[in-house]
């Protein structure tokens, strides 16, 4: 049959009995635990693949932490212009640009600790860019043994198609103030 390769950690420590010195040595096979590692750092790449490559943003924050962002992804960064660098370990009164989002940031998050249930809404915040962006935002609990539950959200940013929907109202508008003209 085939003889699998395996891996062993082989540690030593020196003593000195009846004036001599002895080296013990031991092994111990790591294989399964080399193995293991290997599959977890492959599903954490292929998650972070995935959370990374979808189009909405995705955010965790830590209520037991003075609600600061544990998770903050590609589309997130993109949208908001603030990198994931920036925003990790911090709160969002030192992330967003204004101090008014922030806070507005904040009151939804103390509801959803308060209530428990999932908050869904429309929200506007300013980017690091200086730009107002629209979310629908949907805000809920993540529980987490021995500690404050997680806060996980998911933002789809809505701006574009809110921006279409008004110049299409603005068009429309155009379009009855030129015919009543025409009329007069």
């Amino acid at each position: 049959g085939e003889t699998k390769k395996r891996v062993h950690q082989v540690s030593s420590f020196l003593t000195h009995e009846n004036e001599q010195e002895l080296i013990w040595f031991f092994t111990q096979d790591i294989t399964d635990v080399i193995k293991k590692r290997d599959e977890l750092r492959e599903l954490n790449q292929l998650l972070d693949g995935i959370l990374n490559n979808i189009p909405v943003y995705l955010f965790v924050k830590d209520p037991g932490n003075e609600f600061r962002y544990l998770y903050w992804n590609r589309a997130f960064e993109e949208y908001s212009r603030i990198p994931a660098s920036r925003a990790l370990g911090h709160t969002d009164y030192e992330i967003f640009p204004s101090p008014k989002d922030a806070e507005h940031f904040r009151q939804d998050d103390l509801t959803l600790l308060r209530t428990g249930e999932r908050q869904t809404f429309i929200e506007e915040y300013v980017s690091a860019t200086g730009e107002t962006r629209i979310v629908n935002t949907s805000k809920s609990l993540v529980p987490v043994e021995n500690r404050l539950p997680l806060i996980i959200g998911v933002s789809w940013d809505i701006t574009d198609m809110k921006n279409a929907e008004l110049e299409i109202v603005e068009a429309r508008i155009r379009a009855e103030e030129s015919d009543r003209l025409k009329s007069a």
